[in-house]
């Protein structure tokens, strides 16, 4: 057997928008203990640890930014990472509130290697944008135990698991603090030591429940596990890092909860024209809102556009403390929607296809391309970038640079105006046409300064 650890160890800092987008000190506060259980870079650089009082961290900057920890909320973000994850594998074990397992050798010859899993499962976390320990190993137990010791490393051999295994500390154990300092007594500092303890000897020491632990971590034992299985319906509740009384400032949540619903419905070549919105808060009643299209859609952009609009006419009666999403009237994908289902087999096609050139070249070879932000031609790198997003009649090679246009081309199509950078003392403003040469070549091109230029083609 092969199993993947994974342990998201901000999972309550990333569900906070303003967290992840600021310069300012957060931290993740348990009461309940008086801990700091998570923090981000400016944290740390102020010198805040984990495990450290709320007075502690305090004194060492201002202003602190403090989120308090909900382990209702990070069970329900460590499901919505289940359920994305469960594009790539089947056999996955939740461990709450903040880990999950994936069981890796039932991929290996779907995918035509572990590596190639790997790879596939950590190109989908970095679409995600999660903080992340991991480890492999042969069972749950002793991949969390190195993932616990941070070791982030994908192990596919025995002896090299058995080796890592074997050098780490006792801390990276799940032994409660008796066991552990009744070990350290008796001279056993490390895991490799207490693993070469006889069965009789360790017998002597423990009690059925950490024999148990201990065997499955040598990979001796394997005890059964109960996998995930996403739920049937979209059925999506966030509990906000704090109160929201702007409707603006939900938008971030809504968004990442419409992504979830978009996985969810391409998973299983369903659409949906309605959607519940049901807005909670502390003591008045709950606002629900119902938003509808005219044909079914699974794009969760499509879908914010139409909930931005419904919000912004929405004056909140109090506070929100948390926003439930119920997807209602799903419906399967007939024969007239044939994209939707090749756009599904494509995700995973692409999966596959870049865990076999990634073994074959190396991770460092591949790369993913991205469409920037701005249309503008930067001054510094004379870059013609791209057009706006919603424009879709994009060519498909781009020019790094614009090419000045010889001969005269018939116009097709144009022109499309893009104005952008209104807000600054460099704005810019472009006609795009498609233009078709003597060859039957099509191609995207642009007036400037009395001239004519190529900015792409059309394949």
């Amino acid at each position: 057997m092969l199993w993947l650890h994974l342990h998201f160890y901000q999972l309550s800092l990333e569900h906070c928008a303003q967290a992840s987008n600021s310069d300012d000190a957060w931290v993740v506060y348990h009461t309940p203990s008086n801990e700091i259980k998570q923090l981000n870079e400016s944290a740390k650089k102020a010198g805040i640890d984990v495990g450290m009082g709320l007075a502690e961290a305090a004194a060492l900057t201002a202003p602190l930014r403090i989120i308090d920890y909900c382990e209702q909320t990070e069970r329900q973000l460590l499901n919505h990472l289940a359920c994305c994850l469960y594009q790539c594998a089947a056999e996955i074990t939740l461990i709450p509130p903040h880990s999950l397992a994936i069981r890796i050798d039932t991929l290996v010859r779907y995918y035509e290697g572990a590596n190639n899993v790997w790879f596939s499962l950590k190109s989908l976390l970095n679409e995600l944008a999660h903080k992340y320990h991991f480890a492999s190993a042969w069972t749950p137990e002793a991949a969390e135990a190195l993932a616990r010791a941070q070791i982030n490393t994908f192990y596919t051999h025995k002896d090299d698991i058995k080796k890592a295994l074997y050098h780490l500390p006792l801390g990276c154990l799940l032994l409660s603090a008796k066991q552990r300092h009744a070990l350290l007594r008796s001279g056993i500092k490390q895991v490799g030591q207490l693993f070469e303890l006889s069965g009789t000897e360790l017998g002597k020491r423990f009690d059925n429940a950490l024999l148990q632990y201990l065997y499955a971590c040598r990979g001796e034992t394997y005890p059964q596990r109960i996998f995930y299985h996403p739920p049937e319906q979209f059925d999506d509740r966030i509990s906000l890092p704090f109160e929201i009384e702007n409707t603006q400032h939900l938008l971030p949540y809504v968004t990442k909860a419409l992504q979830r619903m978009e996985t969810f419905l391409r998973l299983r070549n369903i659409t949906t024209q309605a959607i519940q919105l049901t807005l909670f808060y502390r003591e008045a009643n709950a606002t629900e809102l119902i938003i509808r299209k005219s044909t079914p859609y699974f794009s969760h952009s499509e879908w914010l556009q139409l909930i931005t609009l419904k919000l912004s006419n929405l004056v909140l009666s109090a506070p929100v403390i948390s926003v439930q999403f119920h997807a209602h009237g799903l419906e399967e994908i007939t024969g007239q929607n044939e994209d939707f289902f090749n756009n599904r087999r494509h995700i995973f096609a692409r999966q596959q296809l870049a865990g076999k050139l990634a073994a074959r070249l190396g991770e460092n070879s591949i790369s993913t391309p991205k469409w920037p932000h701005d249309h503008r031609l930067h001054p510094d790198t004379k870059t013609l970038t791209h057009l706006a997003h919603d424009y879709q009649d994009l060519p498909g090679l781009r020019l790094k640079q614009p090419k000045l246009l010889s001969g005269a081309p018939k116009i097709e199509f144009g022109p499309v105006r893009v104005e952008t950078a209104w807000w600054s003392d460099t704005k810019h403003k472009r006609d795009y046409y498609i233009a078709k040469n003597h060859h039957g070549q099509r191609m995207q091109v642009f007036r400037e300064n009395n001239q004519w230029f190529i900015s792409g083609w059309y394949l």
